[in-house]
């Protein structure tokens, strides 16, 4: 009797320990979806404006669409008779401006261009970024807009974006008026990143609070496709481009390592291991600019040719990549 008692009492402390265990996870979780992911409204450094675009020459239409309760700010550049739309699909906290060099390249090569701002970034709504999910509703978002909209709707739609930018554009290959996708330092699910980038610094905790940060994405976001799975289902060209050395993405969860088993001819994968163009960030950049970039952090002028200046095989590759989509 006195055995019973005590099993008793155990599973009973065990019960609450586990449900506490879960109520302050769960509590912790929600804060950290409301406080980790707060708005980015200054303009990278480095970063062209858009009215040094139009000084150049590239003019632009602002525009302006919804991406659930918020209103999202975009800019939509077009040479004469466009032969397609590329739409920009920026890092997390990255504005729409982090990627004119490579609009200015778009359009000189014949192509329309959209760059918006997500949401809580720069000009567009929001309290907060909200999620490393967020980027995919919100190039959803855009893509709707584009095929409602007289400017874009009959133009065949080319994809590019950059990390969280990368893994909204494998969530979007679906749809049907996109012809190509360039990826660059994407992920493959951003839960399970949060998780193997905690993992490092909190052990097994980070292994124990997954499930907590899996049902609040869930809850605010819905379900979170995995970047590989859509990439592996989609039949449209796929261009993934990745630093040997990214020190943000882990290497579990690079597309390097997650597509490693998949046999389809319409998916590249490029690694770069040049030093400076290793990492997560500035792929497409000359490691001229990126030495620049490098010696001349928070000078209060910098040189915005210089600091810009692309690399030219790469962005080379991608023209050639998103031609030879249009061409099939």
């Amino acid at each position: 009797m006195k055995r019973n008692k005590y099993v008793k009492r155990v599973l009973f402390a065990l019960l609450i320990l586990i449900l506490s265990f879960s109520v302050i996870s769960m509590a912790v979780t929600v804060i950290f979806f409301h406080t980790a992911f707060p708005r980015s409204d200054t303009p990278g450094e480095f970063s062209y404006s858009y009215s040094q675009m139009e000084e150049e020459g590239y003019s632009y239409q602002k525009v302006k669409f919804p991406s659930g309760n918020n209103i999202l700010t975009g800019y939509f550049f077009a040479p004469d008779e466009p032969a397609a739309l590329v739409v920009i699909a920026a890092g997390f906290g990255d504005g729409g401006t982090s990627h004119l060099a490579e609009m200015k390249s778009f359009v000189d090569s014949g192509y329309a261009v959209l760059c918006y701002d997500a949401t809580g970034v720069g000009e567009s709504e929001g309290s907060g970024q909200g999620g490393l999910s967020q980027p995919a509703l919100d190039l959803d978002a855009a893509l709707r807009f584009t095929a409602d909209d007289d400017r874009s709707s009959t133009l065949p739609i080319l994809l590019y974006g950059h990390s969280a930018g990368g893994y909204a554009v494998a969530t979007c290959l679906g749809h049907d008026c996109v012809k190509a996708a360039v990826i660059i330092s994407g992920f493959d699910h951003p839960v399970q990143l949060m998780r193997e980038s905690a993992r490092p610094y909190v052990g097994l905790l980070a292994d124990a609070e997954y499930p907590f940060l899996l049902l609040e994405n869930q809850l605010v976001f819905g379900n979170s496709q995995k970047a590989s799975v859509c990439i592996s289902n989609a039949s449209k060209p796929v261009a993934v481009f990745e630093g040997i050395n990214d020190e943000r993405v882990p290497r579990s969860q690079r597309l390097s390592t997650t597509l490693k088993d998949a046999d389809q001819t319409n998916i590249s994968i490029s690694l770069c291991d040049e030093a400076l163009r290793d990492g997560h960030s500035g792929l497409w950049l000359s490691t001229d600019a990126l030495n620049y970039r490098a010696n001349h952090q928070g000078d209060t002028t910098v040189d915005l040719e210089k600091s810009n200046a692309l690399d030219r095989e790469f962005i080379s590759t991608v023209l050639a990549f998103y031609q030879s989509a249009l061409n099939d």
